[in-house]
This record gives structure tokens, sequence and C-alpha cells, in this order.
């Protein structure tokens, strides 16, 4: 097993460029577009519901195993749906809203979109929220490791442990988690990005077991380990 750390590297040697995100992190960018695209059916549903479909209100007149029958009058006609729903605390005479096809009264419901709307809005900003969020993370997460592999140390790192999850039929993705002594003198231990492994491994079946960590020295907790290399060795070992 080699070791390419390498420590003390010539002040020409090009350093790493940490991608952007990793593929997980694309999970972000899915909630902002699936909370976007409720937020658009709410917006573009509840115009075009309340366009098409008449409003009256109408009357419980029966209680029939206390499931209401509602009277409602429509351009003098007096019309009846009934509603199925139990245990709402329905009464003799209570006004209740009703929606109905104007090209067909008969069709009416004592349902409303309202309720829809605020589900579909609420749950698509949530999800939007949390998108942005993670978004921004992953961003500052981005320009920390742009930072410490411009200026920061390089320091030799141990691989300890390695975690693996199936991504694909072919491959595997793989965190692994290195410890290092930093220029204070303390112990750091921290996990790399995930990588793609075609196979499942222990520490002891990778091409080494130290990796080059980038560290800032004014605060030791950010940090990026450098996967490149091991990456290129285990493509050459295929």
């Amino acid at each position: 097993m080699s070791d390419i750390s390498d420590s003390t590297p010539s002040k020409d040697q090009p350093r790493p460029k940490p991608p952007v995100m990793a593929t997980l992190d694309a999970v972000w960018l899915i909630l902002i577009a699936a909370g976007a695209l409720l937020i658009i059916i709410a917006a573009v549903t509840t115009p075009l519901y309340v366009g098409i479909s008449g409003h009256t209100v109408g009357k419980i007149i029966a209680l029939p195993n206390d499931q209401p029958t509602i009277a409602y009058t429509v351009d003098g006609t007096e019309y009846t749906t009934a509603n199925s729903e139990h245990g709402l605390g329905w009464t003799l005479g209570q006004a209740i809203p009703i929606t109905y096809n104007p090209a067909s009264p008969t069709q009416a419901s004592t349902s409303s979109l309202r309720i829809w709307t605020i589900v579909f809005s609420s749950l698509g900003a949530a999800l939007c929220a949390a998108g942005l969020i993670g978004t921004a993370r992953v961003g500052w997460m981005y320009v920390m490791r742009r930072r410490v592999t411009t200026s920061g140390s390089r320091i030799p790192a141990e691989v300890i442990d390695v975690r693996q999850w199936i991504a694909n039929v072919k491959t595997y993705a793989t965190v692994l988690t290195c410890r290092w002594q930093s220029d204070d003198g303390a112990t750091y231990a921290g996990k790399s990005m995930p990588l793609r492994l075609d196979r499942r491994v222990t520490v002891s079946e990778l091409p080494t077991d130290t990796l080059p960590v980038y560290v800032d020295p004014t605060h030791p907790k950010h940090y990026y380990i450098d996967t490149s290399a091991l990456v290129a060795a285990w493509k050459k070992r295929a």
C-alpha cells in the first residue's frame, strides 16, 4: 500500500479543484423544484377553479345517519346534494358553502379547494425553504473547500474507516473517514466527499491508507480530503 499524501509539496504542485457538490447534494435542487411545482399548481389551479365554478350557500335539511342532505338554490331552482363525511357536528339548518358546476348545477360539492390551496402552497414553501437552506450550505461548503485547497496547509491523513452504500447497479458510494494531526498539534478526524468505487472494500484493500488533507490553520475544522489520487490509482487497478 502506497503513500500518496506527500505532505511537503513544491510550490508549483497543482492544488486540487474540489467539486461544487456531491451527487447526493442534488437532492436540495430536487426539493426546490418540487416545492416550486406545488406552489405553481396552487397558484394556477385556484383562480382557474374559482373562475369556472359557481358558489352559493346551502342549508342542511336532513341528517340521515349523520350524513347531511343540503339544499341550495341556483337561478331560482332548488337542488340537493349529500355529504358523506361523518362526525363533523352537523346540525339541521346549518349553512354550508356550496361549489357547483354552472353548466350542470346538480353537480355540486361541499368540499372547497381552499384547503388544498393552503396545503399545496404551504408544503411547496416548506420544500423550497429546505432546498434553499441545503443549497446555501452546499455553496458555503464549496467556498470553504476552495479556500483551504488554495491557501490551506497540506497534511497527511490516515484512512481509518470506510463507509459504503449502493449508488447504482455498478458502483458504491464511498466515504472515507480520515485522521490527521494539525499544525497546532491537535488530532482531528473528518470525512471525505463521497466517491464512487465498483465494489465493496476495506481500508486494507484501498490503494493507499494515507491521503492529503488541506486544512485552514486558523480554523482546523475547515478541511478538504483530496481523494483524486486514490480514485486514479483505483482505476488503474481495474
